[in-house]
């Protein structure tokens, strides 16, 4: 056969000629070649598209048969697309058919499919029982339990419930527990959602317990979220008898009742009219108090009058942070009428001692040079609560200069209604007094002297506070020459004066 060329014009949608398309067929021998030509109007020809005589052809780019044309190059197994409304051009998509049924959709893109008033959007098909090799990921629906399932984090678990559930054990209200392998409820134990109220009822003798050893080791903690309600843990007994307690029972050592509280009262109780009595420790409420017994004498009565304590008992501390071991060490009890001893935790000779914040002194000696400002003593300062009165001496030990001097006066942020202190100044080297005054108000100029150079300053008075605040004792130097200084072992003693 010889080579052959075949021409078409090219007629666009208006009628107009823009050019020719040729087809031209080669004998090559033992095969042939067929080329499909684009002819513009003026130039050279362009090959469009080359057919082998085997196989398929290969269509240059916006070649293709008939008037349906694609694009360029496309993603292999990709789904076609149109591209417009014509109905002629194709492109190219990102969801993938594979060949083996893999539907793939691009990552990052979220899939809706939304359900109308009859039909579901999407369903993941039935499988009686659970595929062998899931992955991470998948959900699947298990025809034979009923349930929907799927695998999260290497395991499978299931998303929705037997497609007949198990109705729940006893009536309304009931609280569920296993019950031989199915749910069980019980009319001694409910709970009431309008109130949020467990009652729990019953005949036997111990009605509840928890803990790692049921009722040898009982653990329980009640929780009072309400800040107007008392009452956060109440023992009632209805029956008559003993009445209701609260106590440690145990045959072990060291069983002890311990009320640790938060707020303003440890224990508070109702008036009651009888008082009932046990072994040591037992604490029963009469009259608003309690009292706590040791066999059948009461060795302390608590009440809205106070702490009561028989005569030969104590308030004493342990040594420890346990309060079932250890050496008492300190401790208070009643020497006779009116008298209250420190102890050391046993007898009642004065062998303990009474620190309270109005003692004070000086630790590091406070100097002043050149320097006429009167300033706080450091470590003599007490402070003073409002509607008190007190009373108030300091003995200041002085080594000042010939022509320095030194000066006294008493201050700070308390506001007095009455305030009275005489200041006097021992010499040491006359025995003379050098400076004997007294003030009648706190700060002011003070009260000085030169001359003495060593001795020691009494400062003595009483103050009744309106404004609570401190009570300071001041010094410095009468004339700013040398240095003036108040010695270590100087103190101040306020006491509150009833």
């Amino acid at each position: 056969m010889a080579n052959k060329i075949l021409v078409f014009p090219k007629v666009a949608d208006d009628g107009t000629q823009n050019g020719f398309m040729a087809i031209q067929i080669i004998d090559n021998g033992a095969n042939y070649s067929l080329f499909i030509l684009d002819q513009p109007t003026s130039g050279a020809p362009s090959l469009a598209a080359n057919i082998p005589a085997t196989g398929n052809p290969v269509v240059a780019a916006g070649g293709g048969g008939g008037d349906v044309v694609g694009p360029a190059a496309s993603t292999d197994n990709a789904l076609v697309r149109f591209d417009g409304a014509t109905g002629k051009l194709l492109q190219n998509s990102a969801v993938t058919l594979g060949d083996t049924g893999v539907f793939a959709f691009p990552d990052g893109i979220r899939q809706t499919f939304n359900p109308d008033a009859t039909t579901p959007g999407l369903n993941i098909g039935a499988q009686a029982g659970d595929p062998t090799t899931p992955a991470d990921g998948d959900l699947w629906y298990n025809s034979t339990t009923g349930l929907l399932r799927g695998r999260a984090n290497g395991a499978t678990v299931t998303f929705g419930v037997a497609a007949t559930p198990t109705p729940p054990g006893g009536a309304d209200t009931q609280v569920q527990f296993n019950n031989a392998g199915a749910f069980g409820g019980d009319a001694g134990l409910t709970f009431n959602a309008t109130t949020d109220v467990l009652v729990l009822t019953s005949a036997a003798a111990v009605a509840f317990a928890t803990g790692a050893g049921g009722l040898t080791n009982p653990v329980f903690s009640t929780v009072n979220n309400v800040a107007s309600q008392a009452t956060g843990l109440q023992v009632q007994g209805n029956a008559s008898g003993a009445g209701a307690n609260l106590q440690v029972i145990g045959s072990g050592a060291n069983e002890a009742l311990f009320l640790l509280a938060k707020g303003n009262q440890m224990v508070s109780s109702v008036p009651g009219v009888s008082r009932a009595y046990g072994p040591g420790g037992f604490i029963a409420p009469l009259g608003g108090g309690f009292t706590v017994v040791s066999g059948a004498t009461d060795a302390a009565y608590l009440a809205g009058g106070g702490l009561y304590l028989v005569s030969s008992d104590f308030i004493r501390w342990r040594s420890t942070t346990n309060l079932l071991t250890g050496a008492y060490d300190s401790g208070v009890a009643r020497g006779a009428i009116g008298v209250v001893v420190a102890t050391l935790g046993s007898g009642l000779l004065p062998t303990g001692w009474f620190v309270d914040a109005g003692i004070k002194r000086v630790s590091t000696q406070f100097d002043k040079t050149t320097d006429t400002a009167l300033a706080n003593v450091t470590g003599l300062s007490v402070s003073l609560q409002a509607g008190r009165t007190y009373s108030f001496e300091a003995n200041l030990f002085i080594t000042a200069d010939v022509v320095g001097g030194s000066k006294f006066a008493v201050a700070g942020t308390a506001t007095a209604t009455v305030v009275i202190f005489s200041v006097e100044l021992l010499d040491y080297g006359t025995n003379v007094l050098t400076i004997a005054d007294k003030a009648t108000a706190l700060g002011g100029a003070g009260i000085g002297q030169a001359g003495t150079t060593s001795g020691r300053c009494r400062i003595k008075g009483l103050i009744t506070v309106a404004l609570a605040g401190t009570l300071t004792i001041q010094f410095a130097q009468n004339a700013a020459t040398g240095v003036s200084s108040v010695e270590v072992g100087s103190d101040l003693i306020v006491r509150d004066n009833p």
